[in-house]
């Protein structure tokens, strides 16, 4: 499961290498690459064990951060795998 996992991340990071690359000219593009410590820690820390529970947490990870932003104060009382990757969108887009 976990060459399965890295597979996809790699996917997504190098979709975010290609957008951040394509910046127009005189901007600047920031994105999330993540090495494989990171995604090792990730998969410790957090209990990520599938695609799946790794979409939802990168999904709450942005939820929690334009929460915080929106609210003032940080969702301390959600947890990742409280929903979907689908569901965490829906929430951030609401805000």
């Amino acid at each position: 499961m976990k060459e399965q996992l890295l597979d996809h991340i790699n996917k997504q990071n190098e979709k975010a290498q290609a957008w951040m690359e394509a910046a127009p000219a005189g901007s600047f593009r920031g994105a999330p690459i993540y090495s494989e410590q990171m995604i090792d820690d990730a998969i410790e820390y957090n209990g990520v064990s599938s695609i799946e529970d790794w979409d939802a947490l990168q999904a709450w990870n942005e939820y929690y951060d334009a929460f915080k932003d929106e609210e003032g104060i940080s969702p301390r009382w959600t947890k990742w795998s409280d929903r979907t990757a689908s569901e965490w969108e829906t929430l951030t887009k609401e805000l």
